[in-house]
């Protein structure tokens, strides 16, 4: 049985088949990668495979990949604050914003870059209430 690379792997082996490579040969490489994965059971993995293709990709480029979750569309002036306290908060001056609409998330917003989060929802903030005055 074959040891299954984790997606950080994947998306490494991905970006070295693709690396100065012109668009349409990097396109055709990009689907027999899919089917490679497919082939081999692990396309489930695609997302995070993509995922860490990025975050590799950004880190190139001396950026960090911010995920903004938030209930709605944001308004310029609400990302670029959003994008500020990111600086402050995960000491990093570039970044690839990714928005991310979640309506389930209710009011606030969720920051999200290089595995830390900074969860500024209203439903954090109140169950984080909650504990703090039943202790």
């Amino acid at each position: 049985m074959r040891k299954k690379l984790s997606p950080k792997k994947y998306a490494q082996l991905l970006l070295s088949l693709v690396e100065g490579k012109k668009k349409k040969e990097a396109g055709e490489i990009i689907k027999k990668f899919a089917l490679f994965l497919k082939k081999n059971g692990v396309l489930t993995l695609a997302p995070r495979i993509i995922d860490n293709y990025e975050r590799i990709m950004a880190e190139r480029e001396g950026k960090a990949k911010l995920q903004i979750y938030s209930a709605f569309l944001l308004s310029k002036n609400n990302r670029e604050g959003l994008v500020g306290l990111a600086k402050k908060y995960f000491q990093q001056d570039k970044f690839e914003v990714q928005e991310k609409v979640y309506a389930g998330l209710g009011s606030g917003f969720v920051l999200s870059c290089n595995n830390k989060i900074i969860d500024l929802s209203i439903d954090n903030i109140l169950n984080n209430l909650e504990k703090k005055l039943k202790s």
